[in-house]
């Protein structure tokens, strides 16, 4: 198991306030102060430092934690250990690409969690042929598309 894995604990982080407000991100989406991932555990695995920092604010707004590796074999030795609701994994990685990861996870966990694909490549036309992809979404996505994605994944864990 690596290092990194170890590390990374689940954890309740507070967001900066107003990290999305003058964006209007949080108001856009929801149109009001809720947080509607209140206690889901997400595991974002992604190589763009940037990206995935913003990616986590807008998380932390919603009322998820959220845990951020940046290599492929982190993501998968930390969904072992910490089991998240759900792993987010960029497709479009240096080290392994993103369906990998779900496979790995697929075929390696007796109950492995759903794993959102987010990529710059066309996806259109997905048929769901990947094992255990729950859904794949562009990168860069709307933000109403994540939250969409989160809340239905939510519902069937329920």
């Amino acid at each position: 198991m690596s290092e990194s894995a170890k590390k990374q604990p689940w954890e309740e982080r507070i967001t900066e306030p107003d990290v999305y407000s003058e964006s209007g991100v949080r108001s856009k989406v929801l149109g009001d102060d809720s947080r509607p991932l209140e206690g889901m555990r997400v595991l974002w695995v992604d190589p763009d430092h940037a990206f995935s920092t913003r990616c986590r604010g807008m998380l932390e707004a919603w009322g998820a934690t959220i845990v951020v590796v940046e290599d492929a074999g982190a993501g998968v030795d930390t969904a072992a250990v910490a089991m998240p609701d759900v792993v987010v994994v960029s497709y479009d990685r240096e080290d392994s690409s993103g369906d990998q990861v779900a496979r790995v996870l697929h075929y390696m966990l007796a109950d492995p969690p759903p794993v959102i694909l987010v990529s710059k490549r066309d996806f259109r036309g997905f048929d769901g042929g990947l094992p255990g992809v729950a859904r794949i979404l562009p990168k860069p996505f709307d933000p109403r598309a994540m939250l969409d994605a989160l809340m239905k994944i939510a519902k069937i864990a329920s």
